[in-house]
């Protein structure tokens, strides 16, 4: 939780601060959650869980190959487990997080470059999961006909 101070804290040995005016609440923007990340998470994570599924069918008879599937799926849980962790605790922390609020259920959402429609922003969050599942399908189908 960042905090903005007037003055420098200053702390006893005991790590209580001197004066409870030392410490002033967060200023700055409100951050609200616009719920892209709870429509598009669930099918990254399936998009990657599938891409791991056919991997793991590819190379299923081929130990080598399947110990490397498996270090990918430790990977996985790594790639989803750290924001996953790093968003429940901002959630509980950061005084200047909303979550569930209205701007979650609007049918525009902000982007970097303006506004657009909450469908075209999950098709562009989603896009590059689903082209790695096609391309894993089609090299499996590829692989299965060597």
């Amino acid at each position: 939780m960042l905090l903005r101070s007037q003055k420098p804290l200053l702390y006893e040995a005991d790590g209580v601060p001197d004066s409870p005016e030392a410490v002033s609440p967060p200023e700055g923007p409100i951050y609200q959650d616009d719920g892209l990340l709870s429509v598009a998470g669930p099918i990254m994570v399936a998009c990657y869980g599938l891409m791991l599924g056919i991997a793991g069918l590819t190379f299923f008879g081929s130990g080598q190959a399947l110990f490397v599937v498996s270090i990918c799926v430790v990977f996985a849980f790594l790639y989803f487990g750290i924001p996953v962790t790093l968003l429940r605790i901002r959630a509980a922390r950061d005084g200047r997080w909303e979550g569930n609020t209205a701007k979650a259920r609007d049918p525009m959402v902000e982007v970097g470059t303006g506004s657009i429609h909450r469908w075209e922003a999950i098709v562009q969050i989603v896009s590059v999961p689903v082209a790695v599942v096609i391309g894993f399908a089609l090299f499996a189908i590829r692989w299965s006909l060597l």
